[in-house]
């Protein structure tokens, strides 16, 4: 295992063009950590300079504690996995899993009990000698898993290994990566743009946007205490409702200097109000009309439109509710997320510390 540590880091390109810029991040040891973020926003580039495949402009790359910055690809004891497989066609699976282990000088006897070891953990044993015109994609997807594998590495590295397979195959490689990594007890680097994948996998998530780290943190809290606006609507889906709140009528924020108000789909309730008990000052309620519907089975997200935007409401309630009708909804305060001018959350630090108090 080991850790990686990014410091300072910039990266530009022809003309000047900085992709990254000042990026300090430190990857903890034996962590199943996923970079995610838009296209363009610096994800993959930051895996292939922690791999040696590009060059810093400034700043420092360690592995373990050791400074990478002139050290070759080869010798920095990472194993990295891409979208394409780069099998070898005329190769069979056993000889493709070799293929490096020859080039290395490692001993016969040692490649078979490798070779043995690797495909018995990723379901590879019975294909041996098939070539990979033979397999399915997953299979595939295995070889190259099982290649990486063998030279035991400290580190993998994954530019979205997924993304060429069917649904239904990735949900079930998602789950086989997540086993995989627990069974190795090594570091996983792994990029995607899929956040299901994301949340799924993750033991740490750092959400990246125009080569900076919006924010790092575990799957349940960069979902439910998200730093900023980016956060809060790149991750969860559908996106976060997001709202300012001068366009609110009739709403009273907790919060004086906050300049949006967001809530997840989830949060809006259907309600008549009838209930006034229980509506505090500081819940947001409105009327809205139904404009379309997704049915996906356990649950149902009708699009939404009220006299400030539209919205999104998520229900597990099975009894469709007609297009065109309006609804009444309340988002309780509990569940209403401010940002201010700058976009930055707003934090209730009261309501914070008491949360913490009973998790403790």
């Amino acid at each position: 295992m080991a850790s990686i540590e990014l410091k300072n880091i910039q990266k530009a390109y022809d003309h000047h063009k900085i992709v990254i810029d000042n990026l300090n991040l430190t990857i903890p040891d034996g962590s199943f950590t996923v970079l995610i973020g838009p296209s363009g926003c610096g994800k993959t580039t930051t895996l292939r300079l922690i791999a040696g495949l590009e060059t810093a402009t400034k700043g420092e790359v360690y592995i373990d504690g050791k400074l990478m910055n002139d050290v070759e690809p080869g010798q920095r004891d990472i194993a990295m996995v891409f979208q394409n497989y780069a099998l070898y066609p005329t190769m069979t699976v056993k000889e493709n899993i070799e293929f490096g282990l020859i080039n290395t000088k490692v001993p016969k006897a040692e490649r078979t009990a490798l070779i043995n070891e690797i495909t018995e953990i990723v379901g590879l044993k019975e294909h041996l000698k098939k070539k990979p015109g033979q397999l399915s994609g997953g299979q595939r997807q295995r070889v190259a898993l099982a290649r990486a594998m063998v030279k035991k590495p400290k580190v993998f590295l994954m530019d979205e290994p997924l993304s060429n397979l069917d649904a239904k195959l990735r949900s079930q490689m998602r789950v086989e990566l997540s086993e995989l990594h627990k069974r190795l007890n090594t570091t996983f680097i792994y990029v995607t743009h899929d956040q299901v994948e994301a949340m799924s996998m993750a033991t740490n998530i750092i959400l990246m946007n125009d080569g900076k780290v919006q924010q790092e943190d575990a799957p349940k809290e960069i979902y439910g205490n998200p730093n900023n606006v980016f956060t809060a609507q790149f991750i969860g889906s559908p996106s976060m409702n997001m709202y300012e709140i001068e366009s609110l009528t009739s709403f009273k924020p907790r919060h004086a200097n906050a300049s949006y108000i967001g809530f997840r789909s989830s949060a809006g309730e259907l309600d008549d109000f009838g209930d006034s008990d229980q509506t505090t000052e500081h819940d947001l309620c409105f009327t809205t009309r139904i404009i379309t519907r997704e049915l996906l089975g356990s649950e149902i997200i009708y699009n939404t439109e009220a006299y400030f935007g539209k919205i999104y409401i998520k229900t597990h309630q099975q009894e469709e509710i007609p297009l065109d009708t309006e609804i009444q909804i309340r988002v309780r305060d509990k569940n209403l997320y401010y940002f201010d001018q700058n976009q930055a959350r707003v934090h209730d630090v009261k309501r914070e510390t008491v949360n913490q108090k009973v998790s403790d």
